[in-house]
């Protein structure tokens, strides 16, 4: 069952909007025993296959890695349910640069305060969506932007993001779309997709019926997957 719904992106043009059922649909984010091992991460070289861990001695992180993305200078973003990756203490999101693990943030309150379920990065800015409710020990629920050098919550209401978890997130241009277990983004009622413009939510039309979990493009459709059955 397909469903579409249209909107415009700008004063020149339209979007469509293709929401696809899915009816049966595992969640995506798995749950994690803390562990004192290391996961490790890897690499592959495409040329010949062979696969490496990195990150020094004491490789990977201490939980699972739910999300990944790669900033425009070629640093290496991981999110998850960790709170250390290689011998630094890194909650929930890490930076991989030049042979070496970093937080996001300094002293304790690096990083946010849960799991880490989406990342996705617009221009020079890394939007962390998941299950917190703190980013760089300041109110942010459920989704916050870095900027480089700190912290910030997306818009004014219910303490500067949304009212319940996020799951995916997929950028367009200067526009982010976002999904999840939610029904309000900022003041703006959205049902489980929201769209953040840099400053201000929107709703994508009436949303959907139930949870979004993965956003992606093709052209100008925007296509959104979770486990709904109908646009409401």
């Amino acid at each position: 069952m397909i469903h579409q719904l249209f909107w415009p992106v700008s004063e020149k043009g339209f979007i469509r909007i293709v929401l696809t059922a899915v009816l049966a649909f595992a969640l995506a984010v798995p749950v994690f025993a803390q562990s004192p091992m290391r996961l490790p991460l890897a690499t592959i070289a495409p040329q010949n296959g062979v696969w490496k861990t990195f990150g020094g001695i004491r490789n990977g992180c201490n939980n699972g890695i739910v999300a990944s993305a790669v900033m425009p200078n070629g640093d290496l973003i991981v999110g998850g349910a960790f709170t250390v990756c290689g011998d630094v203490p890194a909650n929930h999101v890490a930076r991989f640069s030049n042979g070496a693990w970093s937080s996001l943030g300094s002293g304790p309150n690096n990083g946010v305060d849960r799991l880490v379920s989406s990342l996705s990065v617009v221009g020079t800015d890394l939007y962390v969506g998941g299950d917190f409710f703190n980013a760089g020990g300041n109110p942010a629920k459920y989704i916050a932007r870095w900027d480089g050098s700190a912290w910030s919550s997306l818009g004014g209401d219910l303490n500067g993001g949304l009212n319940d978890s996020v799951r995916g997130m997929y950028a367009v241009g200067s526009s982010l779309y976002v999904g999840g277990y939610f029904n309000q983004a900022g003041a703006v009622s959205a049902s489980h997709v929201a769209k953040w413009d840099g400053s201000a939510w929107s709703a994508l039309g009436t949303g959907t019926d139930g949870i979004v979990y993965t956003i992606s493009s093709i052209g100008s459709s925007l296509y959104v997957g979770g486990e709904f059955c109908q646009r409401r």
